[in-house]
């Protein structure tokens, strides 16, 4: 069963009418949904992230509710990937690239967990997986 790592931007785009790539976010994530042998893992730092003020008071909140409830969603556990990701963070002297960045490199780089897919805007923090044999970049 193929698998769909979705970063934050993802979500906001998605759900945010408004936001400059709202309609191609929208038409991937209608195409994730539709396939239902794909699993959409979504790590806790990305409802954290995506759960603030900004998306609970949004007009969309109920599709937000829908996706983040749904069977195809795998609510990944972050804890193997935290302190780790929080050494990173603190030991580099650019702090471009956030903790919940770093948790999803992390991610990217464990071998045990299946990711076929990964949706971002921000391809900046991630290159260093660009051309991974079994990974697909989406880029919306």
């Amino acid at each position: 069963m193929p698998t769909c790592l979705l970063d934050t931007s993802f979500v906001y785009s998605a759900f945010t009418e408004g936001e400059k790539d709202h309609v191609d976010a929208e038409a991937l994530l209608q195409i994730l949904t539709e396939n239902l042998a794909m699993k959409i893992i979504i790590p806790w730092p990305i409802f954290y992230e995506s759960l603030n003020t900004r998306l609970i008071k949004n007009k969309n909140f109920q599709s937000v509710v829908k996706l983040f409830n749904s069977n195809q969603v795998i609510k990944l556990d972050d804890t193997n990937y935290r302190e780790d990701a929080f050494s990173e963070v603190l030991s580099k002297n650019n702090l471009s690239t956030s903790l919940v960045d770093y948790i999803l490199i992390k991610i990217l780089e464990d071998t045990n967990v299946r990711t076929d897919f990964f949706i971002t805007k921000n391809m900046r923090d991630f290159y260093m997986f660009e051309g991974k044999v079994g990974l697909e970049f989406f880029r919306y």
